[in-house]
């Protein structure tokens, strides 16, 4: 990973460990799932004190103003909503949020993959809001692409591929929960197929660096790390 110093890097949850064991600075640390910010807190300051730009939802920031509050003295703490669950917005039913994307620029919703309670849809005005897709993956590649990146490498996204559902910085007793079975045919798969045909139409090269990755190839094109590099480097 040492070799990516210099490209503009996002780093997501526990991938700060990797990060920090080689020395590769991000530009990005993004953390929308509460339960991370609290089972992880140690791995959240980390990430806010390594000087990347912190993308945080209002509820990893309630667990960061009720655990240690002096870290929002950072200048590089930004609120990243998720579409349907905005702070001091009340939260949608399926039906009614689907009329409102509608009707709002920049929201598009899969087209068979309806009334999923604002998860699966892909958000080209972030300021509003984005779809989780049910992988905080998916908010950075949104991210991403509403920063104008037009070529996107996804870095060690397996989502089990490997044969093991416990992340790379859990083991034994350490493992956490993870709701990949459920949410893998609902909501993941339709998320990257329909930010494929949308970075496909943007002209945005995306492509998914883990061979091994549970999701095909036909949604995101799988290539190697030193295809990656060969690619970055133009």
């Amino acid at each position: 990973l040492s070799r990516l110093r210099g490209r503009a890097c996002f780093g997501v949850n526990g991938s700060i460990v990797k990060t920090a064991a080689c020395g590769l600075p991000l530009s990005y640390f993004v953390v929308t799932d509460k339960n991370f910010a609290r089972d992880r807190f140690a791995l959240l300051r980390q990430g806010i004190t390594s000087g990347a730009n912190c993308l945080f939802s209002f509820r990893v920031l309630n667990e960061i103003a009720e655990r240690e509050p002096s870290l929002l003295a950072s200048d590089r703490l930004f609120l990243i909503q998720e579409i349907n669950a905005r702070y001091g917005h009340a939260k949608l039913d399926p039906v009614a949020f689907d009329a409102w994307a509608e009707r709002e620029a920049g929201l598009l919703l899969h087209e068979s993959r309806r009334l999923a309670r604002g998860w699966v849809g892909f958000s080209k005005s972030v300021d509003k809001g984005v779809f989780t897709g049910q992988t905080v993956v998916f908010s950075a590649l949104q991210v991403a692409c509403a920063l104008g990146f037009r070529r996107v490498f996804i870095l060690g996204m397996d989502l089990g591929g490997t044969g093991t559902l416990a992340r790379f910085y859990e083991s034994g007793d350490n493992v956490v929960g993870s709701r990949l079975e459920l949410d893998f045919d609902h909501y993941i798969v339709p998320s990257f197929e329909l930010a494929r045909d949308l970075c496909e139409a943007d002209g945005v090269e995306l492509f998914n660096v883990s061979p091994q990755s549970r999701l095909p190839g036909s949604i995101v094109p799988k290539i190697d790390f030193a295809q990656m590099l060969e690619l970055s480097g133009r």
